[in-house]
C-alpha cells in the first residue's frame, strides 16, 4: 500500500505541478489581452454564472468529488499497519508488534553477532528477510549465526504465528 500511496502522491504533485504552471501561462496571456492558450475561461465563466446550485450537473459533479474524498480517507484511516501477534503471556492480555518495531529488534540481534556491520530486515506476513553486510572475507557460518540468532530474538517475542527467517549475507570477496 505504501508503493501505491507514493505513486499517487507522486502523480498527483506532477499534475498540480503542471496545472500550476499552465494558470501561470494562462494569466500572463491575460494580461497581454492575447487569447487563452488551454482553458477557455471566457466560456467557463460563462457558463459558470448561468449554473445555479441545483443544476444536475453539479450537483453531480460534487456527489463525485465527496465520494472520492471520503475514499481517500477512508484508504488512509481503516488501512492497518502489519502487524503481529503474540502469544499472550497472562490470561486474557493479548499483544501485537508491529512491523517495523520487529524489523529493528530482528536488526539489534543480527547486529550483535561477531563479524557483522551493517543490517537491514524487511518483512513480510510470513518471512523475515534479512540481510547483513560482513567486513570478513572468510563467511563461512556466519549467516547460520545470523539467523540463530534472530531466530532466538524471535523466541523470546513468542510470535503466534512462525517467521521463516531468510538470511543473505554480503562480504567484500562477494560484491
Amino acid at each position: 500500500m505504501r508503493t501505491v500511496n507514493r505513486l499517487i502522491a507522486a502523480v498527483l504533485a506532477l499534475g498540480l505541478i503542471a496545472a500550476g504552471l499552465l494558470i501561470v501561462v494562462e494569466i500572463i496571456l491575460a494580461a497581454l489581452r492575447l487569447a487563452p492558450l488551454v482553458v477557455p475561461y471566457e466560456s467557463w465563466l460563462d457558463s459558470a454564472r448561468g449554473s445555479s446550485y441545483g443544476d444536475r450537473s453539479v450537483i453531480t459533479a460534487a456527489i463525485v468529488l465527496v465520494a472520492l474524498g471520503l475514499v481517500l480517507i477512508a484508504l488512509q484511516l481503516f488501512r492497518r499497519p502489519l502487524s503481529y501477534s503474540l502469544q499472550p503471556k497472562h490470561d486474557g492480555a493479548e499483544a501485537e508488534i508491529d512491523r517495523r518495531s520487529l524489523e529493528q529488534v530482528a536488526a539489534r540481534a543480527a547486529r550483535e553477532v561477531d563479524g557483522v556491520q551493517k543490517v537491514r530486515c524487511r518483512a513480510t506476513p510470513s518471512k523475515l528477510a534479512v540481510s547483513a553486510t560482513t567486513g570478513r572475507d572468510e563467511t563461512i557460518g556466519l549467516d547460520s549465526r545470523v539467523r540463530a540468532a534472530v531466530e532466538n530474538r524471535l523466541l523470546a517475542l513468542q510470535p503466534s504465528k512462525k517467521l521463516t527467517v531468510a538470511v543473505k549475507l554480503q562480504s567484500p570477496r562477494g560484491r
